[in-house]
Parts: structure tokens; C-alpha cells; sequence
């Protein structure tokens, strides 16, 4: 669990097996390198003003969430990489604390493409 306010650098994403929750605030969690066409996390909790953020020049195409067969959304991540185009799946996402979908933006502290949980 992220902690309120905190920040988190991975340099790689995870494997399909893990999952993240974020505390209550706004806290950043920043993958430095993920790979394309992965599953990056099998489950995640987000709430409003949460922030995951693609480092290596990773550009953010758009963002789709749809329910899952199970309940949580499935949120699929379009992005290019190094002239590449790709998938980063997000499974079982739990949206908390009002918010109900993803904003794509540029962070502006760290330059990174981005994407916030908001309501």
C-alpha cells in the first residue's frame, strides 16, 4: 500500500501477480520502463488524484477501462515506446474515493507521460 503522499519509482513493472493500493490523497506510482503487451499489475486500488506515471519516453495514446467479468475494470493502456505501439494491461482495477476513470496528461515535476484517477 502506498502511503498518503507517497511516491513510488519501479524501475520495471511487475509481473501479472502483483498489486498496488494506493492510500487516501494523491500519490504517484512511476514505472520506469514497462514493457509493452504486459500485464502490469493483477490488481490495483486508485482513488481520485491518483497518479501512474510512464518514464523512458513512453508516450500515453489513450486510456480504456471496461468492467471486468468478475467486477473490478480491466484498464487497458495504449502507449508507443521507441517508435513502437503497444498494450499495458491493468487488471482488477478498483476505483475508490469517487473516482470512476483516467485523465492522460504530462506530469509536469517530472516531464513523464501520465495518467490520474478522477471522478
Amino acid at each position: 500500500m502506498l502511503a498518503t503522499g507517497s511516491s513510488i519509482l519501479l524501475d520495471l513493472a511487475p509481473d501479472g501477480a502483483q498489486s498496488v493500493t494506493f492510500g487516501f490523497g494523491t500519490e504517484t506510482l512511476i514505472l520506469g520502463a514497462p514493457a509493452l503487451n504486459t500485464t502490469a499489475f493483477a490488481g490495483m486500488t486508485v482513488g481520485f488524484h491518483d497518479l501512474i506515471n510512464f518514464g523512458n519516453g513512453v508516450v500515453i495514446n489513450s486510456v480504456d477501462s471496461a468492467p471486468g467479468t468478475d467486477g473490478p475494470n480491466v484498464v487497458t493502456v495504449h502507449v508507443t515506446e521507441g517508435g513502437n505501439s503497444g498494450t499495458i494491461f491493468l487488471g482488477n482495477v478498483q476505483f475508490t474515493d469517487g473516482a470512476s476513470h483516467f485523465n492522460i496528461f504530462t506530469d509536469p515535476s517530472t516531464g513523464d507521460a501520465a495518467f490520474q484517477a478522477a471522478c
